[in-house]
């Protein structure tokens, strides 16, 4: 006669119920520690002619996900630099809020394009935001292998290796 005991079971069930809790609250975590990283490094990295591009760049939690925006109405332009020079009305949000701070009569503003009272020309891009993304990802791999090794701590389980 054989007899097979299996010892361990209800903790295993109990350690794979477990992980998938613990696996999304510990990823979630990570996931915004590196979008906050982003968002710093992205908000050091913008042009600061009026501040309205750095402090546009925000983070928000929409269902299981981590969202990085802009509301800059010129935040793409200043990343890829397509379409660019254009003029961008100043807002009265911003430092430089005065609808006087044109350049003078019969002079250019910077970017070949004429004065225009209460408006700036964005004439160069300056990439912010993927430069961040780029600086930060060689950190992702060992951000999500701590995530899972804490959620399998978390879990119950061991780590053997």
């Amino acid at each position: 006669m054989i007899q097979v005991q299996i010892k361990g079971l209800k903790s295993t069930q109990n350690f794979l119920a477990e992980l998938p809790k613990q696996l999304n609250r510990e990823i979630m975590a990570k996931s915004e520690y590196f979008m906050r990283f982003i968002q710093k490094s992205a908000k050091l990295r913008a042009p600061r002619f009026t501040g309205f591009l750095a402090s546009g760049i925000s983070i928000r939690k929409e269902n299981n996900s981590i969202i990085l925006e802009s509301i800059s109405p010129y935040a793409a332009k200043q990343e890829i630099g397509e379409g660019l020079p254009i003029y961008e009305k100043i807002s009265k949000l911003s430092p430089w809020f005065n609808a006087s701070r044109t350049m003078g009569p019969g002079k250019v503003a910077p970017g070949g394009l004429p004065p225009k009272k209460g408006y700036f020309v964005v004439r160069n891009y300056k990439p912010h935001i993927f430069p961040a993304l780029e600086s930060g990802l060689k950190n992702l791999p060992n951000m999500l292998k701590n995530a899972v090794d804490n959620a399998v701590k978390s879990s119950g389980g061991r780590k053997n290796a």
